[in-house]
């Protein structure tokens, strides 16, 4: 299946909206039906065409005249989950997921979990990302304290230090660490900080997937 023909893949839609058009029926009345099915339709539209400028845009950047055709297991749930977002954002990881994923040269695999990844992460989880991997490309460090990303982005230690948790709970980065107590030459002396987080094997292929220079 090819992205690029976004608005083909709306006709996908159609039963959900079937479905929930179906319980506004019983809920609130047949005669405001219309009102909803054409707003829903309207929403998915405007995003997949949002969608699909990111997307093209990347692929033009990247030279891509060929891309890979995404296998329907992934691309359909890829799709209709990214039709429903509306943040520029996590479109933007969006896009990135899908040029990815039609880029012949790339060598990661896939997963469908990473759509589901991205369907459930907010916007603020996404610049804690950005930011992580802005740190490891600037330093060759695995190690972030949500204080210094918190300063970096300009925003809560409280609501860096939740999306950690968030991320965390998506096994994206685990928050223990062994740190070498500083002795002498050879010596196997450590502490274990909880307040630093590493990016996980899994958060790794996460990361490359959704990233225009993957930096692991």
């Amino acid at each position: 299946m090819n992205p690029n023909e976004t608005i083909q893949n709306l006709t996908n839609l159609a039963k959900p909206i079937d479905k929930a058009c179906s319980f506004i029926a019983r809920a609130v009345g047949p005669d405001v039906v219309g009102i909803f099915r054409d707003r829903m339709f309207v929403y998915r539209t405007q995003n997949a065409l949002r969608l699909q400028a990111i997307l093209d845009g990347i692929l033009k950047e990247w030279n891509i005249k060929h891309p890979t055709q995404v296998p329907k297991r992934i691309g359909i749930p890829f799709l209709e989950a990214a039709f429903l977002e509306d943040d520029e954002t996590l479109l933007q990881c969006w896009g990135r997921l899908l040029a990815n994923a039609m880029n012949p040269d790339f060598k990661n695999d896939m997963h469908r979990q990473f759509g589901e990844i991205l369907r459930v992460i907010s916007p603020i989880d996404c610049l804690v990302l950005d930011a992580c991997l802005e740190y490891v490309a600037a330093t060759q460090k695995n190690l972030f304290k949500p204080e210094a990303i918190a300063d970096n982005l300009g925003k809560a230690p409280c609501d860096v230090k939740a999306s950690f948790q968030r991320l965390r709970s998506l096994g994206l980065f685990d928050s223990e660490a062994e740190i070498p107590l500083g002795a002498a030459p050879g010596a196997q002396a450590f502490y274990r900080d909880f307040n630093l987080h590493h990016i996980t094997e899994w958060g790794r292929m996460f990361l490359r997937a959704i990233s225009l220079n993957p930096v692991f």
